[in-house]
């Protein structure tokens, strides 16, 4: 199975590839900067501005608290080898387009990166998966959506359908009080890699016995 990961040049995205690399990623599709987030409202932009500006100074308060997540959960930060790796400016580029149908994957996986241009998710025949919060386009916008809002915290794995994206599985997020901007990274990918895993391992096998099924 050849499974080709699309992600943004994000520091967490050497975690996603790590792992799940021994399940069939043969290739990442990097582009040069993490998703961009546009903005509709001045609360939106002074939100942005402050989640930006702090987790820096975030990160290193809760030091300790990172420490148990990665220990905890058995994150790898090893770098992905450039080998493996074609760097674009876009995912809607025509580089990407190329990369995509040359490799013909079996399975791509799309994190925290642009979306492809409707046309090629439309072609394209594999199944299009992606991890993604109930309450925000993207996981940097997550916690603060979390934060202001009661309701049910979940991370969803969807695939592209003719429809657009439909969720196949979803887990619910928990976080503990000390946690912030800078440790939710963890704890959301701690919930949905092993959603996703679970399905790289699984969904391939379903999908072959109910083509055996069709077939007989």
């Amino acid at each position: 199975m050849r499974v080709v990961l699309c992600t943004g040049d994000h520091w967490s995205s050497t975690l996603v590839y790590q792992a799940i690399r021994d399940l069939g990623v043969t290739h990442v599709i990097m582009e040069d900067g993490p998703t961009p987030t546009h903005v509709n409202t001045w609360k939106e932009l002074l939100t942005q501005s402050y989640i930006s500006f702090l987790t820096p100074i975030m990160r290193r308060f809760s030091r300790e608290r990172i420490a148990e997540l990665q220990s905890r959960y058995a994150f790898c930060d090893d770098s992905i080898p450039e080998q493996r790796m074609t760097r674009v400016v876009s995912l809607q580029d025509k580089k990407a387009e190329h990369t995509i149908r040359h490799l013909q994957p079996d399975v791509i996986i799309m994190y925290e990166v642009a979306e492809m241009n409707e046309r090629l998710l439309q072609e394209m025949n594999c199944p299009i998966l992606t991890i993604t919060p109930s309450m925000a386009v993207g996981q940097r916008e997550a916690y603060w959506g979390f934060h202001n809002h009661t309701s049910r915290k979940e991370v969803r794995l969807c695939q592209w359908t003719k429809k657009g994206w439909t969720p196949l599985t979803s887990e619910v997020i928990y976080t503990g009080g000390t946690d912030n901007f800078s440790t939710f990274p963890y704890i959301y990918l701690a919930t949905s890699l092993p959603m996703l895993q679970k399905h790289l391992q699984i969904g391939p096998q379903e999908d072959t016995e109910r083509r055996k099924k069709v077939q007989a």
